[in-house]
């Protein structure tokens, strides 16, 4: 995938609706601040996810243990 600055790596173990990352590997390319803080928001967030949920509108939510929603991509 793409950080928007950074390409990672990785796999996902996936059963029922629980899911898990394993470690990723990210290129270390420098970017602009927010960009660099977006892109940590985003690992770490994968880092802790382990449930996921399919939306009707093909939106997939990632969560955390508590259900706490962490990242949402949707095909906009």
């Amino acid at each position: 995938g793409s950080t928007g600055v950074n390409r990672f790596s990785g796999s996902a173990t996936i059963d029922g609706r629980e899911i898990e990352f394993s470690p990723l590997a990210l290129t270390r390319r420098a970017g602009p601040p927010a960009l660099m803080e977006q892109e940590s928001l985003l690992t770490r967030s994968l880092s802790r996810t382990s449930q996921f949920a399919l939306r009707r509108d093909g939106t997939l939510v990632l969560m955390d243990e508590q259900g706490n929603q962490l990242i949402e991509y949707s095909k906009r």
